[in-house]
């Protein structure tokens, strides 16, 4: 992204000529850069070429410098030992085994050569052209150029020039730094990437000082600095604590962007393109807050990416950063189990129908998204809703891309830290079904894959203990058939189903009570619809007991069974039984429900296909 940030001169150098002429003994020795510059200012004026871009300006003969006779800065700093060594030799000694130290006498002044000039801003940026022309040449020492780079940095500070040539060193030094992690050398990547973060930090600190200036150059360094975290994120062992070392450098870069927000709200925050930037920056700092769940009891990171959505939703023109940023905001309101108001969000702002006009970066960002907000309706107790969020991609072969987790698409890869538990998916999905499907009336397939997961395992010659996650939750569906709810939860809840599964989902405590909760009511609701013709009444306070339900909530399923026409009976408040009809269905009744059934599928395959064709119709 930054290789064409700088300006690319030409390399011509010519050596310089050495005066072998009688060297004068205890004279102090002239600094080196100084006599470069000297030995080429001839001509009256020319064009300055500035390290970020074409800065053109004039300088005068005394300042100017001759890039095609200038040498180059490792060519000159490699004979300074020689030259340093004939400077201090004596007069009449030719070749001396220990050259004698030169000392500096009072009677002998330093640069009495009247044409020795000082080091100027535009000899400095001279040079540093120089440097940086060597960018597009294919084998390149980077070690070379940090020393070169670092040199310069060393005579502007001693010299005391004007910050904006220290600021270009810093910018060339930071370009540099993002070029060599693009190599497959990783011996040396954690320095330089530390190095690199500190020239930013430092870089920061100056801009900070000189307000309107460098902001342009800034923030693609800045955007530049996330990506290549990124980058590096997904080229380390996830197991190694290199990997560990490397995360915690989230929270410099995290201080970096709030840094350089608070720098562009000083300068002003109603300019156009001030705000511009100001939501490229916020969308920033919202992605590296998204993902983490806040265990504090104010939970401050709601209140925090809130605000930054608010102001994106204000000042964002493309509507890129403004899409991105509420999802997400709404991935963080469903990891915090808020899902009413994420749901909300989702539905106000028509994501789900604008999203295949989207880049696909933006594309797995909503899959991920869904996916988190199906997980907390899970946890909230809305089992429909979560198979509803999850059943789009679970039925999909290849769900480790859509979600940006496949090793194989580097391209759109999430580091990771940021992953989604798979199995976790999977294994709310099938118990969503499970608790949907099993108690139902209607016997239609609502889950394909659920029901190809059941007939696989009843297949099976051999039936052992279960030791996979599938496995746990077959056998679970097996005693839910029989109404056995406890050893339905032992199934489910176990220190094996802890370690594969549970353990990724935050607060499992509630997560655990809802789950035997929803049990213990589709257990109850398979007995009344397997016995209700076996019995002619029932004690309500004996499904009390076996369910271990509160009176109130068996009292409400009776009721809301007997409403649905699912349980034909009624209930008798004085003695607290259900009295069962021994009325049946007939079999116009039975072909109504079929019938019915088969309107309600036709119905929503046709929703599905005009939001097909209107999709493609605003896509041309």
């Amino acid at each position: 992204m930054f290789k064409n940030r700088f300006y690319t001169g030409d390399n011509s150098s010519s050596s310089e000529e050495n005066d072998g002429d009688t060297p004068q003994i205890n004279v102090q020795k002239p600094n080196l850069l100084e006599k470069w510059f000297h030995s080429n200012s001839d001509s009256d004026e020319e064009e300055i070429q500035h390290p970020v871009g074409n800065i053109k300006g004039k300088r005068s003969k005394e300042n100017h410098v001759n890039l095609s006779t200038a040498q180059p800065l490792e060519q000159f700093l490699s004979k300074k030992k020689s030259t340093t060594e004939k400077e201090t030799l004596p007069r009449h000694t030719k070749s001396p085994k220990k050259p004698e130290q030169s000392q500096p006498s009072d009677n002998i002044t330093v640069n009495d050569d009247p044409q020795i000039e000082d080091i100027t801003d535009a000899s400095i940026l001279k040079k540093l052209n120089e440097i940086l022309s060597k960018r597009s040449k294919r084998e390149i020492n980077y070690q070379d150029q940090f020393e070169c780079l670092e040199q310069l940095r060393e005579h502007v500070i001693e010299q005391n020039l004007n910050v904006d040539s220290l600021i270009q060193i810093l910018i060339a030094q930071i370009t540099l730094g993002f070029d060599f992690q693009q190599r497959k050398n990783e011996s040396s990547k954690s320095t330089m990437w530390t190095r690199t973060l500190n020239q930013i930090e430092e870089l920061l600190s100056y801009s900070t000082e000189n307000i309107n200036r460098n902001d342009e150059i800034i923030l693609p360094i800045i955007i530049q600095m996330d990506k290549t975290f990124m980058e590096i994120l997904r080229d380390i062992d996830v197991h190694s604590q290199e990997y560990i070392d490397r995360l915690k450098d989230e929270s410099r870069i995290s201080s970096i962007l709030d840094h350089f927000k608070i720098h562009l709200e000083c300068i002003d925050s109603s300019n156009d393109k001030v705000s511009e930037n100001l939501c490229v920056i916020n969308l920033h700092l919202i992605e590296h807050v998204y993902y983490k769940y806040d265990a504090t009891p104010e939970q401050p990171s709601i209140q925090l990416i809130n605000h930054l959505c608010k102001f994106i939703c204000n000042h964002d023109q493309s509507k890129y950063s403004f899409y991105r940023a509420i999802l997400c905001q709404i991935y963080h309101l469903s990891l915090h189990n808020l899902y009413y108001q994420a749901r909300n969000l989702m539905l106000m702002y028509h994501l789900q129908d604008m999203i295949h006009s989207l880049d696909i970066s933006t594309q797995i960002l909503y899959n991920r998204t869904m996916i988190q907000l199906g997980l907390c309706a899970f946890r909230s107790g809305e089992i429909h809703e979560a198979h509803q969020a999850l059943v789009d991609i679970q039925c999909r072969n290849r769900i480790k891309d859509l979600l940006g987790q496949d090793d194989e698409n580097r391209e759109h890869l999430y580091p990771f830290h940021m992953h989604i538990n798979l199995q976790l998916i999977e294994c709310v999905y099938y118990i969503s079904a499970m608790l949907i499907e099993i108690p139902s009336v209607r016997k239609h397939r609502i889950s394909k894959y659920f029901h190809i997961l059941m007939s696989q395992a009843e297949n099976q010659t051999i039936i052992g203990p279960p030791e996979s996650m599938r496995d746990h939750i077959v056998a679970a569906c097996h005693a839910l058939k029989e109404s056995n709810w406890y050893e339905c939860v032992n199934f489910l809840i176990n220190d094996c189903m802890n370690q594969k599964v549970w353990k990724s989902m935050p607060q499992n405590t509630e997560l655990f009570k809802m789950l035997i909760d929803k049990i213990k009511e589709a257990s109850l609701r398979i007995y009344l619809l397997t016995y209700a013709t076996v019995f002619n009444d029932i004690s309500i306070l004996t499904l009390v007991h076996m369910f271990e339900l509160s009176s109130q909530q068996v009292n409400s399923m009776i009721a809301k069974m007997i409403i649905d026409r699912e349980l034909m009976g009624s209930i008798d408040k004085s003695t607290e039984f259900i009295i069962m009809h021994e009325t049946k269905s007939s079999r116009t009744a039975e072909l109504s429900y079929e019938l019915m059934e088969k309107l309600s599928k036709l119905y929503e395959q046709n929703e599905k296909l005009n939001r097909f064709l209107l999709r493609t119709v605003n896509n041309f």
